[in-house]
């Protein structure tokens, strides 16, 4: 017997990280309080409908704009927005893993790094 299948499979596009597997993004310095937002989108190239799955683990300085489980049909495409807001002095990180369910190839991991500080202000008066 011979017979050919095909798997689901979800593509990551956005800011440039490092790898096909994942790799680092970079929010540099933010003020703590003060947003700041990447966007990223997810693509089903494949043939069939794909299941998208995201896991942050973080402190409470990033949250993601999706639900934790997406379903794209073939072909089609979902943006989705990873947010950074320093509540504290500091470096801060974030792991992002994206798995696409039913196909045990695709396990995408992006660590997300920023730097929260406060501006510190003096007046000086004569």
């Amino acid at each position: 017997l011979r017979g050919d299948g095909s798997m689901p499979s979800i593509a990551l596009s956005g800011p440039t990280v490092f790898g096909d597997n994942g790799g680092q993004y970079d929010f540099g310095k933010g003020r703590v309080g003060k947003r700041h937002l990447v966007e990223f989108t997810l693509y089903n190239q494949g043939e069939v409908p794909a299941t998208a799955r995201f896991e942050l683990t973080a402190k409470s300085s990033f949250s993601l704009s999706c639900p934790r489980r997406t379903t794209l049909e073939p072909k089609a495409s979902q943006k989705f927005q990873v947010l950074f807001c320093p509540m504290e002095r500091g470096d801060l990180t974030a792991s992002l893993r994206l798995q696409t369910m039913q196909n045990p190839y695709e396990d995408t991991r992006v660590t997300f790094v920023g730097h929260g500080y406060v501006e510190e202000v003096a007046w000086e008066l004569p």
